[in-house]
């Protein structure tokens, strides 16, 4: 059955093309210091394996699949003719009538609902997808410390030729799968679903402002030369906080300008994942969706058009939602585990979470960033009072985020007769996204900096939301 989902206009993109991304390749500062962290979970969903009796995955016929779908004539099936491109559906495979006998025929018959890719990790950055990845990888062939993002055809032709060699062996590392936490925002997840429609997708998110925290970090350090000539409120109102200057609009969830990475747009988590198709959009639901696009247009003086078109996108991939702070626990893992089909004692068991202990360090090849990172006079500081009106355009989102979640996705995934949506422990995940109603940095210190309360000006108390108009306003105006 079709559902109506919102169809994010995009750039158009060379189907040739390989890039590495550089969202998530750079390490960001050790947060042991800062006031501000993430949501973590409760007692009562802090649970050690030892807890747990290990997730075990039951089907003969998919594991035969993922053994023989790498044989040459079934590759080839699922291309066009003569081209590198991926049929439409090209999960649908039918063996050649003179290739097999009947009875092997039939038997190729059970294999119609299997992937060809079995997961891709599309988003978002900053999100806690490094760990999950690095993971993974231990029952995939796949990188483990770099991101690709192309093409569906280009991935799956990475899959199944050089990292099976590379990252193999493949017959111990059963899965096909990938990773680019950018997917649900370059354009190409309308192409995962034509192509792959049983590709399943993993998505972290993250409350915004500590999302854009450590993705401004990350990203100052790359940019910043460039940037030299620009006082930090010259900077976040050309890059981060731009007016659209086409008179044909501007993507809604998308940064302006050619290699500007981190934007207040890109933390419109919500417009990215009702493109996948899973709620049914009513008018009352693209109200909500564009109600903080207006507000936020309004506060800018912004008179550009919103480009934001709804249209039928076919049936959606399998999606596995999870807030970034939640793979600190068993929980995850079990749930994880199933919605992939393995057992858990394919991933690693003692040490999974122990990644996440350093949630938002991410990849770093590069050591003179690293260097400069760990630097605490030069870490980004958000909770600084001088960057109020950087939270009051983010907390927006973020509460409409929250607003979008709770009223229309977390529905589906209580819905038992909905099995194309999965959120680990749904009720322990709708008391972290509560949160994302509140400014993070609400009654801190703003000692990022390593400033103790003495040195710095004072306690941020944060923001407030005005229900009258939706506006976040400093708590000291007292302006609720």
């Amino acid at each position: 059955m079709e559902t109506i989902a919102a169809k994010l206009a995009t750039t158009t993109t060379t189907h040739n093309a390989v890039f590495e991304t550089t969202d998530t390749t750079v390490t960001t500062a050790n947060t042991t210091s800062t006031s501000l962290q993430d949501s973590t979970t409760t007692n009562a969903a802090s649970m050690s394996i030892a807890n747990y009796t290990p997730y075990t995955f039951i089907d003969d016929d998919l594991v035969v699949w993922r053994k023989r779908r790498a044989r040459k004539d079934i590759y080839n099936s699922w291309f066009q003719n003569g081209t590198d491109h991926l049929k439409d559906n090209a999960d649908e495979y039918q063996p050649h009538q003179h290739d097999h006998g009947q009875e092997q025929q039939k038997q190729n018959e059970n294999y119609s609902d299997f992937p060809i890719l079995d997961f891709v990790i599309a988003g978002f950055p900053k999100c806690g997808t490094t760990a999950l990845m690095r993971n993974l990888a231990a029952a995939t062939t796949m990188p483990s410390e770099t991101d690709v993002c192309t093409p569906p055809s280009n991935t799956v032709y990475y899959a199944y030729h050089s990292w099976a060699s590379k990252y193999g062996p493949s017959h111990r590392k059963l899965l096909k799968g990938n990773k680019c936490p950018a997917y649900l925002d370059t354009g190409y997840i309308p192409e995962f679903v034509a192509k792959l429609p049983r590709t399943r997708l993993i998505v972290g998110i993250r409350h915004p402002v500590l999302w854009f925290q450590s993705f401004h970090i990350m990203q100052e350090f790359r940019f910043s030369q460039k940037n030299s000539h620009l006082t930090t409120r010259e900077y976040f109102s050309k890059k981060v906080l731009p007016k659209c200057s086409r008179q044909a609009g501007c993507d809604l969830n998308k940064c302006i300008g050619h290699n500007n990475k981190v934007c207040v747009a890109r933390a419109r988590f919500h417009l990215s994942l009702a493109m996948l198709g899973k709620t049914p959009l009513s008018k009352d639901e693209q109200d909500l969706l564009l109600s903080e696009v207006k507000q936020s247009k309004k506060r800018l003086h912004d008179n550009s058009k919103s480009v934001l078109q709804f249209q039928l996108i076919g049936k959606p991939n399998p999606v596995f939602l999870f807030d970034s702070s939640q793979p600190k626990e068993e929980y995850f893992w079990q749930e994880l585990s199933e919605f992939l089909r393995i057992n858990r004692t394919d991933l690693p068991m003692e040490g999974a979470t122990a990644g996440y202990k350093t949630l938002g360090m991410g990849l770093n090849k590069n050591e003179h960033i690293r260097t400069m990172m760990l630097r605490k006079d030069t870490i980004f500081d958000i909770c600084d009072p001088k960057h109020d009106f950087l939270r009051q355009e983010l907390m927006p989102v973020s509460y409409t985020l929250h607003q979008w979640l709770t009223t229309y996705f977390l529905p589906v995934a209580r819905d038992p007769n909905r099995k194309d949506v999965v959120i680990p422990n749904v009720d322990e995940f709708e008391r972290i996204i509560e949160t994302f109603k509140y400014d993070p940095c609400t009654n801190s210190s703003y000692s990022i900096n390593g400033k103790s309360d003495g040195e710095s000006s004072g306690r941020n108390h944060g923001l407030v939301r005005n229900e009258t108009d939706g506006e976040y306003y400093p708590a000291r105006e007292d302006l609720r």
